[in-house]
């Protein structure tokens, strides 16, 4: 009797953990990927408040979502639109016709869509989270001698300034409001180039060979220019920006660096400062420059029309660098006199001060818009 008993308890037990096991698995959730499926099936049969509760498991459920591939989620949420519509619930319909709007920024009407769904994507506009491109640039700078220390000839204040120097990079945008966009970049060519005729004089520590020459002076500054700057959007249009951008630049130069401009060098005078050096191998001649403006670091402000062309974008920008910053770098002399021996500089055969004005900049970019969001 006993055993008869034990055996029944057993079977119970045993029929209670295979109750549980089935409960468990039939209470497995659904991918969001099966209930789009059976969403669109309910759907098409004409049950559209079941195809609304079905999608709500997934939609409420970011991590699910995420899961699935981008079409899936533009077909869950252009669904859950449309069933929503259908049920009268508008503002659940135009938060899914935007979500799908975001993650399918080129979509146009088509003749077989809702007419409250057409008018949505008809009435939202979106930007790009962020947008990476290339970047072409010509810059213009116009240059004055305004100090030297030559002692021995008087000789004409001219300086020649070659109109266009290239640069090319990388752009960086991140947009923070449709209106407000924080860029920067990171470009690389001629900073400024420019010449003038000099001359040689008699140079004091090996003037046994004596005589004095004319020549043209050739500077070519190349640089890394890394510029931060805040643009503001100032119309409202859907693929057409016009934008006002402030912000600063940060410039390196990196003569020294390249093999084929080994005759550039950027010092350091313990009377005067900072100034960069060029050698002319033909004739032995030292030139150095000191710049009234510094060239590591600039104001920046600027001018740009953009076109959206879906996830393409093209800009067109113009800038100007305002040279607000100055000093008088030689301000402590007058002529090679007031220089130490003891000081390189001493031993130069020219050394200039150079003003830089109208730091002009006109460039066009081409990149791609990365990801969006609707407003």
């Amino acid at each position: 009797m006993k055993a008869f008993r034990y055996r029944v308890i057993r079977a119970i037990v045993f029929a209670m953990l295979l109750s549980c096991v089935h409960v468990e698995l039939s209470s497995q959730p659904l991918s969001c990927s099966e209930r789009y499926s059976a969403a669109l099936k309910y759907y098409e049969m004409g049950r559209i408040d079941s195809t609304y509760q079905i999608l709500q498991g997934c939609l409420k459920d970011s991590r699910q979502l995420k899961s699935v591939t981008k079409k899936e989620q533009r077909d869950i949420y252009r669904l859950a639109a449309d069933a929503a519509y259908y049920l009268g619930l508008y503002d659940e319909a135009d938060l899914y016709t935007r979500e799908f709007r975001t993650l399918y920024p080129t979509y146009t009407p088509r003749e077989e869509d809702l007419m409250e769904f057409e008018e949505q994507i008809q009435t939202t506009r979106i930007y790009p989270k962020m947008f990476i491109g290339l970047k072409i640039a010509y810059s213009w700078t116009r240059h004055e001698i305004t100090k030297r220390f030559t002692p021995y000839y008087d000789y004409d204040n001219s300086i020649t300034t070659q109109n266009l120097n290239l640069m090319i990079g990388l752009q960086i945008k991140r947009y923070i409001h449709p209106r407000i966009t924080i860029g920067t970049e990171l470009i690389y060519g001629d900073l400024t180039t420019f010449n003038h005729i000099t001359i040689n004089p008699i140079k004091r520590y090996d003037n046994i060979y004596g005589g004095s020459y004319y020549g043209e002076s050739y500077v070519d500054i190349n640089a890394i220019e890394w510029p931060v700057y805040l643009s503001l959007n100032m119309l409202n249009s859907k693929d057409l920006l016009l934008t006002a951008d402030l912000g600063f630049s940060l410039t390196y130069p990196v003569n020294p660096w390249l093999p084929y401009r080994d005759d550039f060098e950027h010092k350091k005078s313990d009377s005067f400062g900072k100034y960069y050096s060029i050698y002319d191998h033909s004739n032995g001649y030292t030139c150095a420059y000191f710049f009234e403006s510094p060239l590591e670091y600039n104001l920046l402000t600027g001018m740009g029309v953009a076109i959206n062309m879906g996830v393409m974008n093209l800009a067109l920008n113009f800038r100007y660098f305002p040279k607000i910053f100055r000093s008088d770098p030689l301000k402590g002399g007058s002529s090679i006199e007031d220089i130490p021996e003891s000081d390189d500089l001493y031993y130069y055969d020219d050394i200039f001060q150079i003003r830089l004005y109208n730091h002009f900049q006109v460039s066009i970019s081409m990149g791609f818009n990365l990801r969006y969001r609707a407003y």
